[in-house]
């Protein structure tokens, strides 16, 4: 049920043909993994570090000729009426004209999402949040 969210909707660190896509955790690659596969993307295993955003850029403005990417976070509870909230986030470093990156830096987009099982399947009851740093 998050996938489309996080890897369609949560692009505003820029996309690149080549952007990779690296798990922050096992429950992440878990339950991303093969839905990464079916939609033709590879999900690395998972890593602490935040990688070079896609949109970032050198000193005369064009893209860097490094590797970039996101590192995405999915995480599960139940709040205090029952309901199941799922979370996705991404994050990477902004690197500008070529600077260091410094340390505010970071850049992440989230969203929650209200989920209710029905005939097998899960369905998003509302979205809950969406924010971008």
């Amino acid at each position: 049920m998050l996938a489309p969210w996080v890897f369609d909707s949560l692009r505003g660190g820029g996309m690149r043909a080549d952007t990779h896509w690296i798990a922050a955790d096992s429950l992440t690659y878990r339950a991303l993994g093969v839905r990464a596969g079916n939609r033709g993307i590879h999900l690395e295993g998972p890593r602490d570090s935040l990688p070079t955003c896609p949109g970032s850029s050198n000193a005369t403005n064009s893209a860097l000729a490094v590797s970039t990417g996101y590192r995405i976070e999915v995480s599960f509870h139940v709040d205090v009426v029952g309901h199941l909230i799922a979370s996705g986030r991404v994050g990477c470093r902004f690197i500008y004209s070529g600077a260091p990156p410094g340390p505010r830096s970071g850049f992440s987009e989230g969203v929650a999402l209200e989920l209710v099982k029905e005939s097998g399947g899960w369905r998003v009851v509302k979205v809950i949040d969406r924010w971008i740093t």
